[in-house]
């Protein structure tokens, strides 16, 4: 970059990705009204204090270069809104890292954190916080102190808790915990009122939340890859539900109570063990997408035919609305005949 650079003392927004940049000349200082910067994709290595003298700037985005750390000068930076430093090989944060103030968003995925310093309970105004792809084994309990965070994505950690502080994030609505060895969840997620969209798939639950756990009022709940057995009867309560994964578990049959989830509209059951078309899934009306792939399913009822959705046999994702039956043993009717849709299986039926 040529020193030149320093004469712009009124640009605001400088965008140099995708070179081959190894470090940010002392000139750079000089940009008093810089607003913006996107080093990403580049070669730094560190980053230089002289970062720190860019006071106006509030976003800042470094990921996709070679940082092994973040200098403490990174706390002067108080005007700072969006903080990028995905995919570096970062291994720990400053303290000094709670001392923006102003920052909403916070993106440290794909990097070697094994730990969050205490401070991060400093960041009143975040409200998001995306921290995948790391080395993670616990949170420090003053996560429970973000009291603005609307969203937290830890997907592929190594937790294995939450801390009970989880529970003290009035403000969170989606909490992301895929990819972990979670094994139970805390009692506190109960008092996550604003919570809409909770993912746990892929971790080790040893069954549903709701055995131990009163969980919120949520729209969305993906608890796919748990090797979870049954769901118990309290799953009816959940009747502001809109979407619910249960992919690749051990599922042989649903509860009765499943017919109570009335604004129900996703229903996916792909690679687990029904062996009998769920009666209970007649009764969601608000039912819109139904996935049934590579059950056990032999036989369907008559009244299949009667519900508002289309019937395929679609190997892969199929878009629209509809039920997919991909993948079942079936024999009655058999699968010629479901692969031609709705009108072959009720003509199947009437024909009998």
């Amino acid at each position: 970059m040529p020193p030149e650079i320093g004469q712009l003392t009124s640009l605001e927004i400088l965008d140099i990705r995708r070179n081959k940049l190894a470090d940010l000349p002392d000139e750079l200082s000089q940009l008093t009204s810089l607003r913006e910067l996107d080093y990403s994709e580049n070669n730094l290595t560190s980053l230089p204090g002289v970062v720190s003298k860019l006071t106006s700037l509030q976003k800042l985005w470094l990921s996709y270069n070679n940082l092994t750390s973040l200098p403490a000068e990174i706390g002067q930076l108080t005007s700072l809104e969006n903080l990028g430093v995905g995919a570096n090989k970062l291994s720990s944060l400053p303290k000094e890292i709670g001392q923006l103030d102003s920052l909403l968003s916070l993106y440290l995925s794909d990097n070697k954190l094994v730990d969050l310093p205490p401070e991060i309970g400093q960041l009143n105004s975040l409200h998001e916080l995306i921290i995948s792809y790391n080395k993670l084994g616990t949170l420090p309990p003053e996560i429970g102190q973000l009291n603005s965070l609307h969203k937290l994505t830890i997907n592929y950690n190594s937790l294995t808790t939450l801390p009970p502080e989880i529970g003290q994030l009035s403000s969170l609505s989606s909490l992301f915990l895929e990819g972990n060895v979670i094994v139970k969840l805390p009692k506190e997620i109960g008092q996550l009122n604003s919570l809409q969209w909770l993912t746990l798939s892929n971790n080790k639950l040893n069954g549903f939340p709701m055995g131990t756990v009163k969980l919120p009022p949520l729209i969305v709940l993906e608890l796919d890859h748990n090797n979870l057995m049954s769901l118990p009867a309290e799953i009816g309560q959940f009747t502001s539900l809109q979407k619910l994964k249960l992919d690749n578990n051990s599922l042989t049959n649903l509860p009765m109570e499943m017919g109570k989830l009335t604004n129900l509209q996703e229903l996916s059951l792909k690679n687990n063990r029904l062996s009998r078309f769920p009666v209970e899934i007649s009764q969601l009306p608000s039912l819109y997408y139904l996935y049934l792939e590579n059950n056990k399913i032999k036989a369907l009822p008559e009244w299949i035919t009667m519900m508002n959705m289309e019937i395929f046999w679609a190997e892969g994702n199929f878009f629209g609305g509809g039920m997919n039956l991909y993948g079942n043993p079936l024999e009655e009717p058999p699968v010629s005949v479901v692969k031609r849709g709705k009108d072959a299986i009720k003509d199947y039926f009437d024909n009998r």
